[in-house]
């Protein structure tokens, strides 16, 4: 499972790897705003701990020092992060469907962050802030860049992944 084989061995080498990682659940709020609440990892994934993994959709957007040294993607300057559809199950808190919730994935300044929420919430916020709450440093010259879905498991003709793996 992902809780137990993802932390190093030790326990100081365990405290050092999850005080550098960020987990927080996003919602919209009745102002149309977005609440960040975070949250341990185990009590994040809890409630989609079963459900697979759908599809994965990449984004990037280049970093402001890209004008710089203006390399094409991959190569040139950029940070990239993954949004995770989730499917089957029921997300435990709200009994709404699992597929409506994606996952987000990133690695920013050294730092692990995942931010779960419905899919609505994921694709308006997620896509404009980091699993803090931190506005992404988007612009007119810098626009954040989708690439198409990719889907997984079954319907892909791959082997199903969940959460727990």
């Amino acid at each position: 499972s992902l809780l137990g084989s993802a932390r190093p061995p030790g326990e100081a080498a365990a405290a050092g790897f999850w005080s550098n990682a960020l987990f927080s659940r996003v919602e919209v709020d009745g102002k149309g705003e977005g609440q960040w609440q975070r949250m341990e990892l185990k009590e994040l994934l809890a409630p989609v701990w079963s459900c697979s993994i759908a599809a994965s959709t990449e984004f990037r957007y280049a970093f402001r020092t890209a004008s710089l040294v203006p390399l094409p993607p991959p190569l040139g300057m950029h940070h990239t992060f993954l949004l995770l559809e989730l499917a089957g199950g029921k997300f435990r808190s709200s009994g709404a469907a699992a597929a409506q919730y994606e996952l987000s994935l990133e690695r920013f300044d050294n730092r692990l962050e995942l931010m779960l929420g419905e899919r609505v919430a994921m694709r308006s916020l997620a896509t404009r802030h980091r699993a803090g709450g931190q506005p992404r440093g988007l612009d007119p010259e810098r626009p954040l860049e989708e690439a198409p879905r990719v889907a997984l498991g079954e319907a892909a003709g791959l082997p199903t992944l969940k959460v727990a793996d």
